[in-house]
């Protein structure tokens, strides 16, 4: 059960500096690319959450 609570934790705080770096590119260069890719890898650090919750309450 601490490990799912050490994994949770650990990708929450990823799915936190995805966040900030998708935040500061955006605002803060100009490019033609764009920075999507960013927040879909926050998505599946939230899926992962996502399942080690079940993993704690199962």
């Amino acid at each position: 059960m601490y490990e799912a609570l050490r994994l949770f934790n650990e990708n929450i705080e990823e799915a936190k500096n995805l966040t900030a770096l998708y935040e500061y590119l955006e605002n803060s260069i100009n490019s033609p690319l764009s920075f999507d890719d960013l927040l879909r890898a926050q998505t599946n650090f939230l899926s992962r959450c996502g399942q080690e919750i079940v993993g704690l309450v199962a």
